[in-house]
C-alpha cells in the first residue's frame, strides 16, 4: 500500500470554490482510496492507495471533483516512502 499527502490549491479560499471535507472523503473513497484523513478546511488529505503513480490519481481526483462541482482543482500529491529497515 503506498501513502500518499494530497494538497489542493484554490478549495474553500474566499467563500468560492466549496469543497466540504466530508464530500471530499466521500469523493476519495469511491475511488477506491483507503485510510483517508483531512486536516481541517485546507483541503489537505492523508490517504492509501495499491496505485503508484501519483499522476494518475491526482487526475483522477481532479476529474471526479469537476464532475461533481464543475470546478478542478489543482491537486499536488505527495509519496510517502516507507523507510528501509
Amino acid at each position: 500500500m503506498n501513502t500518499f499527502i494530497a494538497l489542493f490549491r484554490g478549495i474553500n479560499v474566499g467563500g468560492r470554490n466549496k469543497l466540504p471535507m466530508r464530500e471530499l472523503v466521500e469523493i476519495l473513497d469511491r475511488l477506491g482510496l483507503e485510510k483517508i484523513e483531512t486536516y481541517i478546511q485546507s483541503g489537505n488529505v492523508v490517504f492509501e492507495s495499491e496505485e503508484n503513480n501519483a499522476s494518475t490519481i491526482a487526475q483522477k481526483v481532479q476529474d471526479a471533483i469537476k464532475e461533481k462541482y464543475n470546478f478542478a482543482p489543482q491537486v499536488i500529491l505527495l509519496s510517502i516512502y516507507p523507510k528501509n529497515n
